[in-house]
């Protein structure tokens, strides 16, 4: 970038004065413009504020398909493989969600992303005590392969483009379900792609749906990454998850140090079972998260593949261009949305996702424009998926790649966020090791819990702008949420399960159970003996009882 650097400063400095002038008459709304990161936003961006940063184009921004991949992990980005889009979905019974599905798939969408309820989450099964009053509401129930059977009845997993969930603590029955339902539909794992969330260790710190103690909770995310490496070449079975963090309270660039910090535990372990950082890598996504600000969204995927790229060199000693640099990324398009005039939040996602997607995010679940009154309804979803096709294809978002670069500001803020995620990274070895040990001290709990608190604060004292809720308020009521569970569900999910279990072999899945827990004390993977067992229709609850009787449960601190 040249420019007359003398002639620019003294233009700047006239602007400068003009600026004071014009500003006695017409005074700025506010003393300051914060970011929620904590970066102060300047009035105005120059080539003088790159050259103050030591701005670099070969060293800070490149091309895409090439270190330090700030402008994208492939050549040609979105004018060769469109961003996939998908819509997180999932209610009720396997019937129930089985029709969502095949709409979804009707409308274009070549992904599903599958909700599961929170018992099947943290393993319980419907019949367990701890399901009662949750079966099928934030999600699909899940208790054996004979649901996942049902609800992809008419779907087979080679005809779609990937099949997702979450499975942040039962990673290893992620995979060994969607296994299993590849064996019953006649494939094998190398003819489809499943997409798992798998990573335990933010759930201790932001979300809440562990089960195990942390080392055994790393074994069993590394059990799903590793089946993946011999068996799935397309599977990605971890994602290293910013959302939860940022939506707990901390800050994007913290949130995404965390991430990224996560994911160096599970591949210190994959490294030390023999696996390179090259082998690792494709298995695995960054989910990062920014819900404030469309700038940031989009800074924050260039930023992250820079760092991501820097830590591979220097703890893995990955030089050149290389797969482990390759960070591909997710993430959730949502901004705000308010109970409050909902309609308000279609404009709020679109650009919300279109600031991911200008970043060089791969994959987006949109959110839905009534998800602050409680599940999506059916036409909700069709908007959401809409919002990514309309991206993709419509306003030229996709005929040039990384349309931002250049920018003065989104170049600064590019490598201001770069700067912040690396001293986050810094000082979570240098004060605590690791995830685990920050983890334990309670580092990040307290990172979040005081994020929250200054995110209410500020919307308590106006600094935080909420159309409808805050600002342009109006007297009318918050609507009710439209879609409502079948009060059924329950009674039916219980039946079928009730059905299974009478009906299955039962030596075999006590067999195939004995195996579960053989392998589980020796050490070894267990990923195969889930998928034995659960082709015999063991459940979800009886595998994880296994080994909630080995290795116990978690307790949780309170950190403020």
């Amino acid at each position: 970038m040249t420019h007359d650097r003398e002639k620019l400063a003294a233009d700047k400095a006239r602007w400068e004065e003009h600026k004071e002038e014009f500003r006695q008459d017409h005074p700025e709304r506010r003393s300051e413009y914060k970011l929620d990161i904590g970066l102060e936003v300047q009035d105005l961006y120059t080539p003088l504020d790159l050259e103050k940063r030591g701005f670099d184009y070969a060293k800070d921004v490149g091309f895409p398909g090439q270190s330090p991949y700030v402008r994208g992990i492939t050549p040609l980005m979105n004018r060769s493989d469109f961003a996939v889009y998908s819509v997180y979905s999932g209610f009720g019974t396997a019937e129930d969600s089985r029709e969502r599905y095949e709409k979804i798939i009707s409308w274009g969408a070549t992904k599903l992303n599958m909700a599961w309820d929170l018992p099947s989450q943290i393993g319980y099964d419907s019949d367990h005590i701890m399901s009662t009053g949750e079966i099928g509401r934030t999600g699909m129930a899940v208790d054996s392969l004979k649901d996942l059977e049902i609800a992809f009845e008419h779907i087979k997993l080679d005809e779609i483009g990937s099949v997702a969930s979450l499975c942040n603590s039962i990673g290893p029955l992620g995979v060994a379900l969607f296994a299993a339902l590849g064996r019953k539909q006649g494939l094998e794992p190398d003819q489809f792609t499943v997409f798992l969330q798998n990573d335990p260790l933010k759930e201790y710190a932001a979300r809440g749906t562990y089960i195990f103690p942390i080392d055994p909770a790393i074994r069993f995310a590394c059990d799903a990454v590793e089946w993946s490496i011999k068996h799935a070449p397309t599977w990605n079975t971890m994602q290293f998850c910013g959302n939860h963090f940022n939506a707990a309270g901390a800050g994007s660039n913290n949130a995404c140090a965390f991430a990224m910090s996560d994911g160096f535990v599970y591949m210190d372990e994959l490294v030390r079972r023999g696996y390179t950082p090259a082998e690792i890598v494709p298995h695995c996504r960054l989910f990062i998260d920014e819900r404030e600000d469309f700038f940031v969204k989009a800074a924050l995927g260039r930023a992250a593949r820079k760092v991501w790229g820097e830590q591979m060199e220097s703890r893995y000693g990955v030089i050149g261009d290389s797969p482990a640099k390759e960070i591909r990324m997710t993430s959730y398009g949502h901004g705000g949305e308010t109970l409050q005039e909902p309609i308000n939040n279609v404009m709020r996602i679109a650009f919300a996702t279109l600031g991911y997607y200008l970043g060089g995010v791969q994959m987006l679940s949109n959110a839905g424009y009534d998800e602050a009154m409680g599940l999506a309804q059916e036409t909700t979803c069709k908007v959401s998926l809409r919002t990514g096709q309309i991206i993709n294809n419509e306003f030229g978002f996709s005929k040039t790649i990384d349309p931002l670069a250049g920018s003065y500001y989104v170049e600064s803020l590019t490598m201001d966020e770069a700067e912040n995620i690396r001293r986050e990274i810094a000082h979570i070895q240098n004060e605590y090791g690791d995830s685990k040990g920050a983890i334990t001290a309670g580092y990040y709990q307290g990172t979040c819990s005081r994020g929250a608190v200054r995110r209410q604060e500020e919307f308590e004292n106006g600094e935080r702008l909420s159309v409808g809720v805050n600002i342009f308020k109006t007297d009318e009521n918050p609507p009710r949420g439209a879609f409502k569970i079948d009060p059924t569900v329950a009674e039916r999910q219980l039946e079928r399960l009730r059905t299974i279990r009478e009906t299955r072999d039962n030596a075999k899945v006590q067999a195939a159970l004995a195996e579960v827990r053989r392998v589980t004390e020796s050490g070894e993977n267990v990923v195969e003996a889930c998928i034995d067992a659960l082709m015999e229709y063991a459940t979800i609850g009886e595998i994880c009882q296994i080994w909630r009787e080995i290795y116990g449960e978690y307790r949780s601190m309170t950190v403020f």
